[in-house]
């Protein structure tokens, strides 16, 4: 066995990233209040971007956000139509399994299985 190793230090060209902590308490929830007055006085939904690292290591976060606020569903959409689900296909007829076969004049070969017994409807059972 023979183990090659380069002649490359690993910690050079490594960036020294910066480590600010961050005080996250002001930004927690306390509790989260019923109801629509509730959601009208603090609710808001932020677009904070990719969420993840900044494109270069040596960059700090971006700070900024877009505050986009709540809307209001509408209360009465017209011009829409119930659309029908598509038809189900049928079922799948059973298989049944061939227990003789017969030759005919010009030799084809026929596979013969009994006869499908028929189904008797019960009395809560419409076919």
């Amino acid at each position: 066995m023979e183990i090659n190793s380069p002649d490359v230090d690993p910690s050079r060209g490594l960036t020294e990233l910066p480590t600010s902590p961050v005080d996250a308490t002001n930004q927690i929830a306390r509790g989260c209040a019923a109801g629509r007055a509730a959601s009208e006085a603090i609710g808001e939904f932020v677009v904070t971007g990719r969420g993840g690292l900044p494109a270069n290591p040596s960059e700090v976060l971006d700070q900024e956000a877009v505050a986009a606020p709540w809307v209001e569903s509408p209360a009465n959409q017209t011009g829409t139509a119930a659309i029908d689900p598509p038809p189900l296909p049928p079922p799948p007829l059973p298989t049944v399994e061939a227990t003789s076969w017969t030759i005919d004049t010009a030799g084809k070969i026929t596979l013969v299985a009994p006869t499908a017994s028929q189904v008797v409807a019960g009395v809560d059972c419409p076919i």
